[in-house]
């Protein structure tokens, strides 16, 4: 994406939450939700971003990846207890969908 390459960070969300809105069929959105997130942690939006991660559906091969960076996203924020939560939440998924998050 031409904004995020030129370092233009608020015109690159905006770009993604165009591709939200006209695309939401796209079976490559989860990846848009991680990008935006990712966006926005940069941006300093931490409550923004996790808010974007939760949003990747459980059943999608990048919910393990947004679960984890929303459980980074909590312990940043000094939210122990969700953290805990979430990582715990990762940690009882099958083998097989952690494989997105660390491959092995």
């Amino acid at each position: 994406m031409a904004h995020k390459k030129a370092f233009q960070l608020d015109q690159a969300v905006l770009a993604y939450k165009y591709v939200i809105e006209h695309y939401a069929a796209d079976p490559k959105l989860n990846a848009v939700w991680l990008q935006m997130g990712s966006l926005l942690e940069v941006q300093g939006k931490q409550a923004e971003a996790q808010r974007t991660y939760a949003k990747v559906p459980t059943t999608a091969p990048e919910f393990p990846e947004a679960l984890y960076r929303e459980a980074l996203l909590s312990e940043t924020r000094k939210n122990v207890t969700e953290a805990r939560k979430l990582l715990e939440q990762l940690r009882a998924l099958p083998e097989r969908r952690m494989s997105s998050v660390w491959p092995l």
